[in-house]
């Protein structure tokens, strides 16, 4: 369903001490691109896998158009994945069967364990996104928090741990052990179940306005829509404080 509301933009020097969210009890965060920082990661993940593989001797090609083919096949598998049209299986290996071809490797050629190497190295890395650790300690003690994530149960709890996330959060729901990707209400609803938060005290926090902010609007939550680079006149879409910068959150709050 297509949602055709008002975005409420927020800038910290024009709200002057306005706190839309100074009622919040509980906030649930997105993990991937809104704190930790999922594209450089990511990119780090690969070109170590590109290397070990010499797949720019095999192929001709640069790391670079690996990461290019990889990233728009991921973001197409994961949408499918969303969506409910592949399984986990498939979007974990095909992304890499689809890059790998696309780079003109040929099949009999392609790394066997690739997609569980990736699993493997990607987690480990612990680059977070600017001001994610500053705005956790701001938090941390005056909320009760969750993550809600559409990663997998075992990548999502590796890096956390990793990444020194955990002890900011009472619990992680991730769509895998939920059976609910976002944006299904339902995964915002277990995250309030188990934290034992009540809708009208909670806001959710994202990067993606599909997920995480379509389905907060579902589950009845307010949300803030962390979007840098993202033009701020944008009108098509549902009610959200936006935000450019994660420094911009606490003004909002308290």
């Amino acid at each position: 369903m297509v949602v055709s509301v008002l975005l409420i933009q927020f800038c910290a020097k024009d709200m002057s001490g306005s706190k839309p969210f100074a009622h919040i009890r509980y906030i649930l965060f997105d993990l991937d691109d809104t704190l930790w920082d999922f594209e450089r990661n990511a990119e780090e993940a690969l070109t170590e896998l590109f290397h070990r593989h010499h797949l720019q001797r095999r192929t001709g090609q640069g790391h670079e158009v690996f990461l290019q083919h990889y990233q728009k096949i991921n973001r197409e598998y994961w949408s499918l994945y969303e969506r409910g049209l592949v399984d986990k299986h498939r979007l974990r290996t095909e992304r890499f069967t689809e890059a790998f071809r696309a780079v003109g490797l040929p099949d009999a050629e392609h790394p066997e364990r690739a997609w569980e190497e990736y699993l493997e190295i990607c987690p480990l890395k612990t680059n977070l996104v600017s001001g994610a650790r500053e705005l956790l300690d701001q938090l941390h003690g005056r909320y009760t928090m969750a993550l809600v994530t559409n990663g997998f149960e075992a990548v999502q709890r590796t890096k956390i741990r990793v990444s020194d996330l955990e002890r900011y959060f009472e619990v992680m729901i991730s769509s895998e052990s939920c059976g609910h990707p976002k944006p299904s209400p339902l995964i915002f609803q277990a995250a309030l179940e188990a934290i034992g938060g009540n809708p009208s005290e909670t806001l959710v926090i994202g990067d993606k306005l599909d997920t995480d902010i379509q389905g907060a609007w579902a589950a009845g939550l307010q949300s803030v829509w962390y979007c840098p680079g993202q033009p701020l006149d944008a009108t098509e879409h549902i009610s959200a404080v936006q935000v450019q910068s994660l420094s911009e959150i606490p003004g909002l709050l308290f």
